[in-house]
């Protein structure tokens, strides 16, 4: 692989926190470029980007692997609930993103859940069937990092397919 690339997701909030991506140096003379700046890590090395608000679909190259942690120390998830939720999960590169995916609601959650599907190409074709919905429900991504938010109820269990790779993030 000639490059790495990587997309951050995020969640909007109404609080006064920032969005923020965590990258992590795996090996010495890694170059990695962000939207405003170009850098060098070595192992171990870390680095962090801040943003207000949400910056989901947020583009980062590397020449090398790098491990890529996207997050937010307080988001309103729903935006329209103050609930302060810490969000934390390691990203992979597109190279690795999928195209078929199963995705459900936590056993004995009310609310159910809230996922976003990220494009890693232009004119993705995203298909969600779930077994809450009368009929699957399709959309397109029209551009790299191009995402799309669902929900589905408690109890509710879904497939996801794509014609191009994705990356189903909760």
């Amino acid at each position: 692989v000639a490059e790495y690339e990587y997309y951050a997701v995020s969640y909007g909030t109404q609080s006064t926190r920032t969005s923020r991506v965590l990258l992590v140096g795996c090996s010495d003379d890694t170059t990695v470029t962000t939207p405003s700046s170009t850098l060098t890590l070595n192992r171990l090395e870390t680095y962090v980007i801040e943003s207000e608000g949400d910056i989901t679909g947020t583009r980062i190259v590397s020449n090398k692997p790098i491990s890529f942690f996207p997050s937010h120390h307080c988001a309103f998830v729903p935006v329209e609930f103050r609930a302060c939720d810490h969000l934390t999960e390691q990203t992979p590169p597109t190279a690795i993103w999928g195209q078929s995916f199963l995705a459900a609601s936590f056993l004995g959650r009310r609310s159910g859940e809230i996922f976003r599907i990220l494009a890693a190409a232009d004119a993705t074709t995203v298909i969600v069937n779930c077994t809450t919905f009368i009929a699957p429900s399709s959309f397109t991504l029209d551009s790299v990092g191009s995402w799309q938010e669902f929900s589905v109820g408690p109890d509710s269990f879904c497939s996801i397919e794509s014609n191009r790779p994705i990356l189903v993030m909760e």
